[in-house]
């Protein structure tokens, strides 16, 4: 049965750095609507920003947090948000604002699940803006998700104006969930902690 949300339509959440989220509901779970971009944990101590390839080797080679945009840009960050290796979204200081949560593997198969099945839910989940063009079917949905590509050591592939590829994180181990422009499906697999992967948060509690 699908619940009623205590807030309205147009509801927002905002995380502790100031920035603004819409919240969107899917089946009976409360998402944010956009990916995160917060460089703060929830204590407020900064998240550190690896500005360079050597900086985001370091932080996997010590099992550090680190963020970073997509190919450095921060004109990337206004509508990708930032990219977090495992050890960023899982540091005891909290990184998900107040009452929200990284999804776990469930949650993200209860998401697919209402979007479709994990075969057919990518046509709902992706946005109709900034992916390449393909002859496979798109249709409006609420999740809005755009190409935020990824980041493997130094290596930064698929996002952006290349408009191929979009990588979520979970909080289940190290797997995540991914888009293609190509591809009706949602793809699940599980990937080394030093990949920087985007980041959506859903409310705790909304089932």
């Amino acid at each position: 049965m699908l619940i009623f949300l205590p807030f309205s339509i147009n509801a927002q959440i905002t995380d502790v750095d100031g920035n603004v989220y819409k919240i969107i509901q899917i089946g009976e779970q409360i998402w944010m609507g956009e990916n995160i971009n917060v460089s703060s944990f929830r204590n407020g101590v900064p998240i550190p920003q690896a500005k360079t390839k050597e900086e985001w080797d370091i932080s996997g080679d010590t099992g550090s947090p680190a963020w970073c945009y997509y190919e450095n840009n921060p004109i990337n960050g206004l509508t990708l948000g930032k990219l977090y290796n495992w050890h960023a979204i899982n540091d005891v200081r909290g990184f998900s604002p107040l009452g929200w949560h990284i999804p776990s593997d469930d949650e993200w198969t209860e998401l697919t699940d209402t979007q479709g099945g994990i075969d057919k839910a990518g046509i709902k989940m992706k946005s109709m803006t900034m992916w390449m063009h393909y002859s496979n079917k798109r249709e409006e949905g609420a999740f809005e998700a755009l190409p935020g590509g990824f980041r493997l050591r130094g290596r930064f592939s698929n996002g952006g104006v290349k408009g191929v590829r979009t990588y979520w994180w979970s909080s289940t181990k190290t797997w995540f969930r991914s888009l293609s422009y190509n591809e009706e499906g949602v793809s699940r697999d599980y990937c080394s902690k030093r990949t920087g992967m985007s980041v959506r948060c859903v409310k705790d509690n909304a089932n």
